[in-house]
């Protein structure tokens, strides 16, 4: 079976009590809100990641980040309606803070993902990741 492991960068972005998710559009997680984010490409330093990923993502830069935590996920992934076989992703993610998020100058009006800033509350019933949950259950928001 094909194993496929990505390293990955994901900031906990809190602005007035609100805590910054984007929703996936394909892929494993397809309509799961998530921590914002994703993998670092060759050569880049995991700060470089993170500020390019949520430039890219959302439009939004950020002033300072500071690392938090680690976490995995190990996932079976089944591809019923692909010629590809099932795999197993393995997902290691560093797991930044990130303050001082704002809207970047000079850029399209529309991100690459749907975002959204999320009060805690509504997260109830709310599809969202292993790294979400574990952020939560680790008390990173506040």
């Amino acid at each position: 079976m094909l194993r496929i492991i990505r390293t990955g960068v994901y900031a906990i972005a809190i602005q007035n009590r609100k805590l910054l998710l984007i929703q996936q559009h394909k892929g494993l997680y397809k309509d799961v809100w998530d921590l914002p984010g994703g993998a670092i490409e060759f050569g880049e330093k995991p700060e470089q990641a993170l500020q390019r990923e949520l430039l890219e993502e959302t439009h939004m830069e950020f002033e300072e980040l500071r690392f938090l935590d680690h976490f995995t996920t190990l996932h079976q992934v089944p591809k019923p309606n692909e010629p590809r076989e099932p795999y197993e992703f393995h997902r290691l993610g560093l797991i930044y803070a990130v303050v001082g998020v704002r809207e970047a100058k000079a850029l399209p009006a529309h991100a690459a993902m749907t975002y959204r800033w999320w009060d805690l509350k509504e997260l109830s019933g709310v599809p969202i990741t292993s790294f979400v949950e574990y952020a939560l259950e680790r008390g990173y928001f506040g």
